[in-house]
């Protein structure tokens, strides 16, 4: 499936798999959503890609532990993302951080779990560079702020800064150099898509956006953010 879009000389172009029939889901499931940004040239511009997590409610006589069902607990998230890659183990571990299950509230009751997974610029003029965002923020509008029933479609959008060319190459002699390209990609971020940081202290920089969930991510104490590490990736 898949839907384009056009500003200022460039077409966005999506496309996403169908989720699985209802009877075959199960309790999550995920599906990626990638995307290419192309010039009149059909030159790419821009490529990225979301990974979106869904909680399918399952009945009572779906499984056999009564317990799970209608219940989004946190810890089979965990267990089913750390079976799919690290990067969506990282979300989830990021998620039961932030967003701990308290007095029967998760974010899966209000949407999906959506992490911007990846994302790469080669826009070649300011103006490309600015309609580039534009399209970006009109592809998350669309896909996931939609409302569905009460709720937008997407709970929490998460973001992790990282740096590509700075993948697996960290070194005590280059951190400051990685932390200030780093530095600048979360105002980058905090500008350009309206992103918050999670936690002032955390070492991973994770960053949301607010879509309206009643559910809002706890403060960490200083200590206890330095448990929770990660690593998606993310390039301006």
């Amino acid at each position: 499936m898949g839907w384009s879009s056009e500003h200022e000389g460039l077409r966005l172009l999506v496309e996403y798999a169908r989720w699985p029939a209802t009877a075959k889901r199960e309790e999550y499931e995920h599906r990626n959503l990638s995307f290419t940004i192309q010039d009149g040239e059909q030159r790419a511009v821009a490529t990225g890609t979301f990974v979106e997590w869904e909680f399918n409610f399952p009945p009572e006589n779906w499984v056999e532990d009564n317990s799970r069902a209608g219940v989004p607990l946190m810890h089979w998230f965990v267990e089913c993302a750390d079976g799919w890659n690290q990067g969506s183990y990282e979300a989830a571990e990021c998620v039961r951080t932030f967003w701990p299950y308290k007095d029967d509230d998760s974010p899966f009751n209000f949407g999906n779990v959506v992490m911007f997974d990846r994302l790469e610029i080669d826009a070649k003029t300011k103006s490309h560079s600015a309609a580039v965002w534009v399209l970006i923020n009109r592809l998350i509008s669309r896909q996931f702020l939609e409302r569905r029933r009460k709720y937008n479609r997407a709970a929490i959008i998460l973001i992790k800064p990282f740096p590509l060319e700075y993948e697996g190459k960290v070194t005590k002699e280059n951190r400051a150099a990685f932390e200030r390209r780093r530095a600048a990609m979360i105002r980058h971020y905090r500008s350009r898509l309206g992103a918050q940081l999670l936690d002032d202290y955390s070492p991973d920089r994770w960053m949301w956006i607010d879509t309206g969930c009643p559910i809002k991510p706890r403060k960490l104490r200083r200590k206890g953010a330095r448990k929770n590490r990660s690593a998606a990736h993310i390039i301006a």
